[in-house]
């Protein structure tokens, strides 16, 4: 919870200062991105298909300290392209519609 939230702090910060617009400029660069990953994701696939099945109850639990858990779900939410969606139009537009209504006055 806490790694999630800190990638959310990060993320609002770069949307607050305008990296949303570089983003947006970067977008073919993110399309090759996302079908590289598409193609990974499909290899994944395939190769989980042909493995032979693992007896999962026969696996233990791996230990993993406080600040392994919070970097791993720092760098996963910080790299959810979903929750800047989210951000982008959550605060940055409700900060520009307000902006604007308190300069239209």
């Amino acid at each position: 919870m806490a790694g999630t939230s800190s990638a959310m702090m990060v993320q609002l910060a770069f949307t607050a200062f305008g990296m949303t617009t570089l983003l947006r400029t970067l977008g073919v660069w993110f399309e090759w991105i996302r079908w590289i990953g598409v193609a990974y994701l499909v290899y994944l696939g395939v190769r989980q298909w042909l493995a032979t099945p693992t007896d999962l109850t026969q696996i233990k639990p791996q230990p993993r300290s406080a600040r392994a858990i919070l970097a791993r779900g720092f760098l996963v939410s910080l790299t959810k392209s979903k929750d800047v969606a989210l951000l982008r139009r959550r605060f940055f537009l409700n900060l520009l519609q307000r902006m604007k209504g308190r300069m239209g006055e």
